[in-house]
């Protein structure tokens, strides 16, 4: 079910010293790149991997080392999966099914399970790295887990990752107090405007994504919502379409108003325990 914070950038309570954000949001927010197609990290901690794919769609994954998996017969054929020797599998989905667990086998023994849905709507297409803190020597590198050191026992809660990427992404913050969580990791989007808001009247623009590990782990999403109209439009957390826990909206006001004028433009915070594109209502 979803919940709402209250649309005021205080209720995140970011720090003594913030500014806060202008009348026009796209001054006070800066684009924060993420290459659709760099991988997202995953360290195995025995919990399975959701991992969607769309028809017509192929997507890397990649393992500490050669791998083998036991394909149930109900995907089999709406499937073409390509092992390479190093770990790496190339897996296309050619018809839609439901979410299956797929078990694979790393050479050494150890066993990875996948939750697999292929799709027919839109789904993320970065490639995934799977870490694994069992593997010790050259063939995997450590430093890849090294972000994980310093993560609290019981992770972090939506609160800190929020406030995490507001101050990434408003220029108002100074550097000297910018929040830097271990464990916490930027995740490919896709920066493409679309269709988020439920009347139409606002376009929503991703900025960037970020993921929190083990055991809340958790997405946090920013987008810029433009208004598209000649008149203004009050904001309403609960027309955003999608399976979101939370919407936080950047600005003091949720007037955004007319197109083209000072503050048609408002930079929201959404929190998701899937990934953005996973978490869309249309799914």
């Amino acid at each position: 079910m979803k919940h709402f914070f209250k649309v005021l950038i205080a209720g995140l309570m970011l720090s003594n010293v913030f500014t806060p954000v202008q009348a026009n949001s796209m001054a006070g927010a800066q684009m924060v790149s993420t290459a659709a197609n760099q991988p997202e990290r995953i360290v195995w901690d025995r919990t399975p991997i959701a991992i969607d794919i769309q028809v017509n769609t192929e997507r890397r994954i990649e393992f500490p080392e050669y791998v083998e998996i036991k394909l149930p017969k109900a995907i089999s054929t709406r499937s073409t999966i390509k092992l390479l020797g190093d770990g790496v599998m190339y897996w296309r989905v050619n018809q839609p099914f439901q979410r299956t667990q797929v078990e694979v086998v790393a050479a050494s023994g150890y066993q990875y399970l996948l939750n697999i849905e292929g799709t027919e709507y839109a789904s993320p297409t970065h490639p995934l790295i799977v870490l694994d803190k069992r593997y010790k020597q050259a063939e995997f590198d450590r430093m890849e887990i090294e972000p994980l050191v310093g993560v609290p026992m019981g992770g972090y809660d939506e609160i800190a990752v929020q406030r995490m990427l507001a101050h990434k992404i408003l220029r108002s913050v100074p550097k000297r107090v910018a929040l830097n969580l271990p464990g916490v990791v930027s995740v490919p989007l896709e920066q493409k405007p679309l269709k988020l808001y439920q009347s139409g009247e606002l376009q929503a623009t991703p900025i960037t994504q970020l993921k929190a590990p083990y055991p809340h782990a958790l997405y946090v999403t920013a987008l810029r919502l433009t208004n598209k109209m000649s008149y203004s439009v009050n904001f309403d957390p609960l027309a955003i379409l999608g399976d979101f826990k939370a919407v936080t909206a950047l600005r003091e006001t949720p007037v955004i108003h007319a197109k083209g004028e000072e503050g048609d433009s408002l930079v929201i915070l959404l929190v998701s325990e899937r990934s953005f594109m996973e978490s869309l209502s249309w799914r």
